[in-house]
């Protein structure tokens, strides 16, 4: 995109990474589309499979996210206030505990072995929290599906929207360190969101958080604020 041309922090390289990243969550759900008319099985047990190549690259998108805020916070440091360093700081750990649960903590990796705590209450037997299901509600659909659902609307959908009309939304994006999406990272989301979710397997949710991790992972990159994470402010702001 045109908008990577004047964005200092970000090296010249990562123009074509964005391309990349962005044609692979287009291509990702319509090959999986593919692959559950053809050959569900295999679109089960090999292309979503549990710590298979899908699950692994959202794994190691949300990583790479907490990356960025943690060099953000190295370079930001001394420039930035305490609040903003805090809240980048906070942002990256969302994101690096959202790597570690997609995983399981690296339980099939490294095989571990689930303690009883989580044995009794995760549902599926696995080292992570987002599998619990207490008293009969299941933490994943609660949290992880619903809540998680409505905030990714307000983020998508909502905040960009306010955030190029209302001052006191600038401000607080930018007091609390909140990377907002350009508007092909909205369309992006939703052409990706729209082919996955029309995919009639079960496991298209693997391919949904794929594309998700890696739309976030392109707004952190280049968010539409990118001014706020930036030792020097591009041209349209000089």
């Amino acid at each position: 995109p045109d908008c990577l041309e004047n964005v200092p922090s970000i090296p010249f390289f990562m123009k074509y990474l964005t391309w990349i990243t962005s044609l692979i969550v287009l291509m990702t759900p319509a090959f999986g589309h593919y692959l559950a008319l053809t050959d569900p099985i295999y679109f089960d047990q090999v292309y979503t499979r549990e710590d298979g190549l899908i699950e692994s690259m959202t794994s190691a998108n949300l990583f790479f996210c907490f990356v960025i805020c943690m060099y953000r916070v190295v370079l930001l440091r001394k420039l930035k206030a305490s609040f903003f360093i805090a809240f980048t700081v906070l942002i990256g750990l969302g994101m690096l505990f959202g790597a570690g649960e997609e995983i399981s903590w690296g339980q099939r990796i490294f095989h571990l072995t689930t303690p009883d705590i989580l044995e009794k209450y995760n549902h599926q037997g696995e080292i992570n929290l987002h599998n619990l299901q207490l008293g009969g509600v299941k933490i994943n659909k609660l949290i992880f599906s619903q809540l998680l659902g409505l905030v990714l609307a307000v983020y998508f959908f909502c905040l960009p929207f306010l955030f190029s009309r209302l001052k006191f939304v600038r401000v607080l994006s930018a007091k609390f360190a909140v990377p907002i999406a350009q508007n092909w990272h909205v369309l992006l989301f939703l052409l990706s969101g729209i082919t996955a979710a029309a995919i009639q397997q079960n496991r298209r949710w693997e391919i949904l958080e794929f594309c998700g991790s890696a739309i976030f992972f392109l707004i952190f990159l280049n968010p539409k604020n990118q001014d706020e994470f930036s030792v020097t402010p591009s041209d349209s702001r000089k």
